[in-house]
């Protein structure tokens, strides 16, 4: 009995496929067509690649190097005290103020014999003295430039506050 067309029709495509990858393709053929074969996965699309015609303008892009964000003005640190001590680190990237107190109002300092100090300190280094005020009631401000990570030594016999904050 001959064969029909339905039973030999998916054959011919197999032998068509097979004479058009040669040597190399059938034995890839046949171990795809394998029955313990694992199943291969699709491979990804490839993204196409365009050439510039020569009577095209080709565009290059640069990439610019990234800008470091400004400082944001805000207060990087505040403290207080009522006689000498040393503040908590704060870190400045660019002009700061410092805004400064002290009240000798009420307490046991006698009158005129009040007075503030603040130093500037990089870790246990002398950068700056930054104040050096006489008086019973200070507020005063100062700006600065340093950029870092500082501490204030404060030396003060009445109630002070600090304040530094990023211009």
């Amino acid at each position: 009995m001959p064969a029909r067309w339905s039973e030999i029709a998916p054959l011919a495509g197999i032998t068509v496929g097979v004479i058009a990858l040669g040597a190399a393709g059938i034995a890839a053929l046949a171990v795809a067509l394998s029955p313990t074969s694992p199943a291969v996965a699709p491979a990804e699309p490839q993204a196409a690649v365009s050439t510039p015609q020569p009577d095209q303008p080709t565009a290059v892009v640069e990439e610019a190097p990234p800008t470091p964000l400004p400082e944001v003005a805000g207060v990087r640190l505040s403290a207080s005290g009522s006689a000498a001590g040393k503040t908590d680190p704060f870190t400045t990237a660019g002009p700061w103020e410092l805004h400064y107190t002290l009240n000798c109002s009420g307490t046991a300092v006698p009158e005129g014999a009040g007075g503030i100090s603040i130093t500037l300190l990089e870790g246990a280094r002398f950068v700056a003295g930054l104040v050096d005020d006489l008086g019973d009631q200070i507020d005063r401000r100062v700006q600065r430039t340093e950029v870092g990570i500082y501490v204030l030594d404060v030396s003060a016999p009445c109630p002070w506050t600090v304040e530094v904050t990023s211009l």
